[in-house]
C-alpha cells in the first residue's frame, strides 16, 4: 500500500472510532425514557379548584407574590412593580395576544367566544385562558403539565374573580404521549396550542393530536428558527434540536431534545396532520424589531 493510500486509510478510520457517551451529549443527569410512556396514555388529570375559594383576597396576594418570575402581571400592580417580572415574556404575550385578537376579529370569529368550545393547552400561568374570558368566553378547558403553573392559574383565576365570570376545567397531561388526543374529554371548536410544539421531541404527531380535537380553528405559536444556509435546503423545512429540560414539579425535571421546526417546516406539519388552510398571523407595523417580525417566532391560525 503507498504511502498516500495508507494515510487515506489511516484517517478514514481515526474517523470511524469516533464516539460519543451520552453523559458527555446530554449531561451527567439525562435518563432515556421508555417508549411505554409515550404510547400508553392517560386522561387528563382534573385539577381541585376549591381549595382557592375559602382564601381572602389578602391570603391570596401572599401566595401569588409567593411565585417567582412570574411571566406575566396580570393586571396586579404588585406583580407589574416585581424587578424578577419575565418583562420581556410579558411583551411576547402582549403582542402574540394582540395578532390573535386581530385574527379572530377579521375571521368574525371573536363573538363566537361565548357560546363555542375552548381549549388552552400548556396554559402556563393562564394569561391566554384569562383573556379570553376578557374577549368573552364563558368556559375554557386548560390543560398544564407543571405543577407550579396549576398553582399559579388556579390563584390568579381565584383572585381576579375571573370565576365569577366563567367556567374553568383545569387539569394536568403530558403532551408527548402518542395518542393523548384520544383520551380529551371532547373536541374544540377553538384549540390554543401557544409556546408548546416547539419544546416536544414529535412535533408531527402532537399536531396529528390537534387536529384530532379541533372542529374548526387551531392557533399554534412557536419558535421558528432562521436559517439562510445552506441554500439548498431553503424552501424546505429545517428542523433545529434544543437541549432543553422542563420542570414538572419541584426535584422532577425531565432532560429532553426538542425537535424546533422553522416556519416552514411547521406550517407543514400542520397541513400535513390534517388542516385544510394555514394562515401566518403578522405583528403591527410598530413591532418591526420583535421575534414576530423576524420570523424566529410565529403564529399560525389553522382551519379544519
Amino acid at each position: 500500500m503507498g504511502k498516500t493510500h495508507l494515510l487515506g486509510y489511516v484517517a478514514a478510520n481515526v474517523r470511524s472510532m469516533t464516539s460519543f457517551t451520552r453523559t458527555d451529549r446530554l449531561g451527567d443527569h439525562f435518563t432515556p425514557r421508555a417508549l411505554r410512556e409515550f404510547v400508553e396514555g392517560s386522561a387528563p388529570e382534573g385539577f381541585d379548584l376549591s381549595d382557592y375559594t375559602g382564601l381572602s383576597s389578602e391570603a391570596m396576594l401572599e401566595r401569588i407574590l409567593e411565585h417567582r418570575k412570574w411571566r406575566h402581571h396580570h393586571g396586579i400592580d404588585e406583580l407589574a412593580s416585581r424587578s424578577d417580572l419575565y418583562v420581556a415574556y410579558v411583551r411576547r404575550v402582549e403582542e402574540m395576544l394582540a395578532m390573535i385578537h386581530d385574527a379572530l376579529v377579521r375571521h368574525d370569529l371573536l363573538d363566537r367566544l361565548g357560546s363555542t368550545s375552548i381549549v388552552d393547552l400548556a396554559a402556563a400561568e393562564g394569561f391566554v385562558t384569562t383573556r379570553f374570558v376578557d374577549w368573552g368566553a364563558t368556559k375554557v378547558d386548560a390543560v398544564e403539565l407543571n405543577a407550579g403553573n396549576l398553582d399559579r392559574l388556579a390563584l390568579i383565576w381565584h383572585y381576579l374573580k375571573y370565576h365569577d365570570r366563567a367556567e374553568l376545567n383545569l387539569s394536568r397531561m403530558d403532551f408527548e404521549q402518542a395518542g393523548w388526543g384520544f383520551n380529551m374529554p371532547q373536541s374544540y371548536s377553538f384549540v390554543l396550542a401557544l409556546g408548546i410544539i416547539y419544546h416536544l421531541e414529535n412535533p408531527l404527531l402532537f399536531a396529528r393530536n390537534l387536529y384530532e380535537i379541533t372542529d374548526d380553528v387551531c392557533i399554534v405559536e412557536s419558535d421558528t428558527p432562521t436559517f439562510a444556509d445552506p441554500k439548498r435546503f431553503r424552501g424546505n423545512g429545517v428542523v433545529y434540536l434544543n437541549k432543553d429540560q422542563v420542570t414538572i414539579e419541584a426535584g422532577d425535571v425531565r432532560k429532553l431534545i426538542e425537535f424546533r421546526p422553522d416556519r416552514e417546516a411547521l406550517i407543514d406539519i400542520m397541513l400535513t396532520s390534517g388542516f385544510q388552510s394555514v394562515e401566518v398571523l403578522e405583528p403591527k407595523p410598530e413591532a418591526n424589531a420583535t421575534f414576530y417580525a423576524t420570523g424566529e417566532k410565529s403564529v399560525l391560525l389553522c382551519r379544519k
